[in-house]
């Protein structure tokens, strides 16, 4: 279902990026996020759910974001809230449509689940390796990271998990 919900998102975001293209290109060569639109929205994920996932360059190439996620279940439900500061180290590929980046960071979060009517809360403390994809033509961005996060906390979840993420977001 996750899966589905960032296709469609990803598709329609890509149909409309498609209708606005040139209108949005900068004066620089048309790489918009970072420099001109400095905000985006999205979906995404951290650790564990999915959600609302903002980010705003402080320069062109520091980076906050953030996830803020619920993924409810059947026998309990799963809440996440977390900040990363992200670093843009390079550029893999630079193409007429767009570039492939990938930076180094570090993120805390706070993990909440419930299960059976117990409640449990964890603080993660994560180090981040992402690589995503800038368009030139309109403010979209693709990305994909690694998380490896080791949790304090109750004695249920505490510990080191190899976690990855990703995220959809349009600029402003």
């Amino acid at each position: 279902m996750k899966s589905k919900l960032l296709l469609i998102l990803a598709t329609l975001t890509l149909a409309l990026g498609g209708l606005t293209g040139t209108a949005l290109a900068d004066e620089a060569g048309g790489d918009v996020i970072g420099h001109s639109k400095k905000f985006g929205l999205g979906v995404g994920g951290g650790s564990h759910t999915y959600g609302f996932a903002p980010k705003y360059y402080l320069t062109t190439k520091d980076a906050v974001q953030g996830v803020i996620g619920l993924n409810p279940g059947v026998y309990g439900s799963e809440y996440q809230i977390g900040v990363d500061y992200l670093r843009e180290l390079g550029t893999w590929v630079n193409l007429p449509p767009g570039r492939l980046w990938w930076g180094l960071g570090a993120g805390v979060e706070a993990y909440m689940y419930t299960w059976w009517h117990e409640s449990y809360t964890s603080i993660g403390i994560a180090g981040i390796f992402e690589v995503g994809w800038h368009f030139k033509n309109f403010p979209l961005e693709l990305t994909a990271s690694l998380r490896p996060t080791f949790y304090l906390g109750d004695h249920y979840y505490s510990g080191f998990y190899p976690y990855g993420g990703g995220a959809a977001r349009w600029y402003f």
